[in-house]
């Protein structure tokens, strides 16, 4: 994956700036190549670094991990959780008032959770086609049970 992971010191200073407001969401791009000729594979069997295809998939994951690392083990709260994956994206790309809030008129967009239900990413096939997760082994605390599109 590119960037590569960084130091605990880096991964603790992303923390504070998502606490302190100075970074307003989180986000990154999806890439899910496939393990095989026709993705990471493209080069050979044993690519270098600069040789592979930069990216992983996850999409389908996002939302979990991030309701575990910042709601289930109280590093944000819950209030923060919704500003950083609903409220703010609404506003940055400016689908407020639309997107990102409970009002009338609002499209009534809603992830409803299960905050204790535990679930351990399996490795193998995922809803994004790629046939591998950087995930297995997981334990995420926090499930997504149910999306209402539109109310």
């Amino acid at each position: 994956c590119s960037p590569p992971l960084r130091r605990h010191e880096d991964n603790e200073a992303l923390w504070w700036a998502l606490e302190i407001g100075t970074l307003q969401c989180v986000s990154s791009d999806h890439a899910p190549y496939r393990m095989d000729a026709s993705g990471k594979l493209a080069r050979g069997e044993a690519p270098s670094f600069k040789d592979i295809a930069n990216g992983l998939p996850g999409i389908d994951l996002r939302l979990p991990l991030l309701f575990d690392a910042m709601v289930s083990r109280g590093r944000l709260g819950l209030e923060r959780f919704v500003e950083l994956t609903a409220t703010a994206p609404a506003r940055i790309y400016n689908l407020a008032p639309k997107k990102g809030t409970l009002a009338v008129g609002a499209d009534a967009d809603l992830v409803l959770w299960d905050p204790l239900r535990t679930v351990r990413i399996e490795p193998g096939p995922r809803l994004d086609n790629a046939g591998y997760t950087a995930y297995a082994g997981f334990e995420l605390t926090g499930w997504p049970e149910r999306v209402l599109r539109r109310g």
